[in-house]
């Protein structure tokens, strides 16, 4: 009967290893997401897509297309951190977050400049690769007239 435990005991270690190592997400912050800020930040318009670059999927620099923003960024698993500002600028932009699935995030935002401290929340997701139109079928050579 010892033995059979204890077989019984191994597969379930080997199980839970592989469940572990196999299945485990691997959350990547690097492409594009479009995100939406909370309303705390009347006077910036949502939503904006953030443009996070890097070699690995640890740290690089982050920018807002189409502005001048960009920042450091890092990840450690499931969290993320980020700021971001325009060089000499006297604001600050600092996000914090968690992935909620591999291509959703959220967390907590603050802005800062010399009369403004304001938190918020943020949301995103991650932008859809650009949809590629098919090439058209070229004609069967049965059906030129020759």
């Amino acid at each position: 009967m010892v033995p059979y435990i204890l077989i019984g005991v191994g597969a379930i270690a080997v199980a839970a290893v592989l469940v572990l190592v196999v299945f485990k997400t691997k959350y990547d912050l690097r492409g594009s997401w479009t995100v939406v800020r909370s309303s705390d930040f009347y006077w910036i318009q949502n939503p904006r897509t953030f443009v996070f670059e890097g070699s690995s999927r640890d740290s690089g620099t982050m920018k807002v297309s189409g502005f001048n923003d960009v920042g450091p960024w890092s990840a450690d698993g499931k969290s993320f951190n980020f700021t971001m500002t325009v060089n000499a600028a006297s604001y600050l932009w600092t996000f914090e977050g968690q992935f909620d699935g591999k291509d959703t995030i959220s967390g907590t935002v603050n802005y800062h400049d010399a009369s403004h401290n304001i938190d918020g929340t943020f949301t995103a997701t991650r932008a859809a690769a650009a949809m590629v139109a098919p090439l058209p079928t070229p004609a069967s050579e049965a059906l030129i007239d020759r």
